[in-house]
């Protein structure tokens, strides 16, 4: 969650101002999340995954697959087609 919290840290601000975090919670926001869902119960978990259309494995593919492209396409910088 570290490499996502650094991510988002470019959000601390609008972070801090909308949604009313302070500074430690807006630099270290996902592995908040994360933490927080992790320590659901299992009853709650499984009302959040049906309740949603699109299967919870497929959102997380979906979510390492974008982020590995992003990785991917920041390293090449010699590429116009991909820069």
């Amino acid at each position: 969650m570290q490499h996502l919290d650094r991510q988002l840290a470019a959000f601390d601000a609008e972070l801090q101002r909308s949604v009313g975090l302070n500074t430690d919670e807006s630099h270290k926001v996902a592995t908040l999340v994360s933490a927080d869902v992790r320590f659901l119960p299992k009853d709650v978990k499984a009302e959040i995954e049906a309740a949603s259309p699109v299967p919870l494995p497929a959102r997380r593919n979906e979510l390492v697959a974008f982020q590995a492209w992003n990785d991917l396409a920041r390293s090449i910088k010699s590429n116009p087609a991909v820069t």
